[in-house]
């Protein structure tokens, strides 16, 4: 799909969102003009935009200083201060990575000082493999927070006695009790550091492939922050347009030497 016509159609939907339902049926408030063009949409959604071949530049996804984002400079090369973070908005590149549901991507660190001609505009490829590899342009509000490791890092005797706490407060509170899992360790939303979480599969522990040390979670791409014990009410939900992976999309880099490759893993 063409960037263009997949921005035109979120337009589209966040207008008939931002109107009251019709009271004749379910849906959203289109307009008869907007309807007719979310059908054509529809109508040649399977016809994919043709491309002549030629190579595709990538996509500019998010960049963090360390001005903004302190536990940054813990993961940045010596003399680096500035991490962007581009991908490919199609399928189909390894690149390292495993359980691989989304974009082949890239981190590239540099000095702040030194990136003195910024373009105004970045360079688009003329097609996307999918509309929620389109970023919404936003802007990030840093919150520095605590996490806790997800439960299958922790002792099986300490795992025990949470399981415990839950079950005490689940006596008292019913299906409101927090959950250490969900509510009180792991949370939501685009994150660089912290803890990663293994909600859909069992704990995989990631492994470098240039020298065998176990990888850090550098940065989370969730593709949502709907979570209400950690985020606000009521929720954003996606401003940043993004889906990748099943859930979350994360990039793992090396501890031992920040310039072997870093490996991506969906959850």
């Amino acid at each position: 799909m063409r960037p263009r016509r997949a921005r035109r159609y979120e337009e589209i939907l966040r207008a008939a969102r931002a109107r009251p339902r019709p009271a004749d049926g379910p849906g959203w408030a289109y307009t008869d003009a907007e309807r007719s063009e979310v059908q054509e949409m529809t109508d040649t959604g399977h016809q994919p935009d043709l491309h002549d071949g030629s190579p595709l530049p990538l996509l500019a996804l998010a960049q963090f200083y360390a001005r903004d984002v302190p536990d940054l400079a813990a993961f940045a090369p010596p003399g680096t201060d500035l991490l962007q973070v581009l991908w490919c908005a199609f399928d189909g590149h390894e690149d390292g990575s495993f359980s691989h549901f989304g974009p082949s991507t890239r981190l590239l660190w540099r000095r702040a000082a030194e990136v003195t001609d910024p373009l105004p505009a970045q360079p688009e490829p003329p097609l996307v493999e999918r509309v929620r590899y389109l970023p919404e342009p936003c802007v990030l509000h840093p919150e520095r927070i605590v996490e806790y490791p997800f439960a299958d890092y922790l002792p099986k005797a300490l795992v025990e006695r949470i399981d415990a706490w839950e079950d005490a407060f689940e006596e008292r509170l019913g299906r409101t009790a927090p959950a250490y899992q969900y509510d009180l360790s792991v949370a939501p939303g685009w994150k660089i550091g912290g803890w990663d979480s293994w909600h859909r599969t069992d704990l995989i522990r990631v492994h470098c492939e240039a020298c065998g040390s176990e990888m850090r979670v550098l940065l989370t791409i969730d593709s949502t922050e709907s979570q209400e014990s950690w985020g606000p009410f009521p929720s954003p939900g996606c401003p940043t347009g993004i889906s990748a992976g099943r859930d979350e999309y994360r990039a793992f880099v090396c501890p031992a030497d920040p310039a072997h490759p870093h490996r991506m893993s969906a959850q």
